[in-house]
């Protein structure tokens, strides 16, 4: 049984018939010739003919996020909890970049986020060679917009590192002494690090580099 419809092709109705009947995808494939043709059911094998006109163009899709390039923007700009958030990501993409997690930890360290800009930190010297272990610190004036940021957040470790006897604070007031040409005070502040976590393997790789030195 047909009913009256108002779908036409060549000007002539189509007849539809009511009831159920299986499913077919109607765009798919595009036949040249005119007229109607048996179409692809929406099966799994159809599902994965689909022609690449639907899956879209390789340089229709979106690029990648440079994080990186994002971060050095955004603490440039001294948007450090951007700066820290973005090469956090940009880590994540490149694990095994030492330097990466250098920067990352003095975005950390310039937001007061000091317990994870250690971490970073020992992350950091792992993977760097030793003679790396200085480039973001000695280097610093680089990233920074203006410099005197840093030193206002090193006088705030440092008072934080007065007030509470916690390893990470030390090792990493350690860690900036020591590439700031002030060996003293960062031997004195690594060995506070490893009585208080005697385990650390980067306070005491550091502070064999620095009492290397002389």
């Amino acid at each position: 049984m047909s009913s009256t419809s108002p779908w036409y092709i060549r000007n002539r109705p189509i007849a539809l018939t009511p009831g159920f009947s299986a499913y077919y995808n109607p765009y798919y494939p595009l036949y040249p010739s005119v007229g109607l043709r048996p179409m692809t059911p929406l099966t799994p094998s159809g599902l994965y003919g689909v022609p690449r006109l639907f899956l879209g163009l390789e340089s229709e899709r979106v690029p990648e996020v440079d994080w990186y390039g994002r971060g050095r923007s955004e603490f440039f700009r001294r948007s450090y909890g951007e700066a820290a958030r973005d090469w956090r990501r940009a880590a994540e993409r490149e694990p095994k970049d030492g330097n990466l997690r250098a920067q990352l930890a003095l975005a950390l360290f310039q937001s007061g986020d000091y317990g994870d800009a250690a971490e970073a930190i020992r992350r950091a010297l792992s993977l760097l060679p030793q003679e790396n272990w200085r480039s973001v610190v000695a280097h610093r004036d680089l990233l920074y917009r203006d410099s005197s940021d840093y030193t206002d957040r090193l006088r705030d470790l440092e008072q934080a590192a007065r007030k509470k006897p916690d390893a990470a604070l030390h090792l990493l007031l350690g860690y900036h002494y020591a590439f700031l040409g002030r060996n003293r005070e960062a031997l004195r502040e690594l060995d506070r690090a490893l009585e208080l976590s005697p385990k650390d393997e980067a306070a005491r790789k550091l502070r064999a580099a620095v009492a290397a030195r002389g």
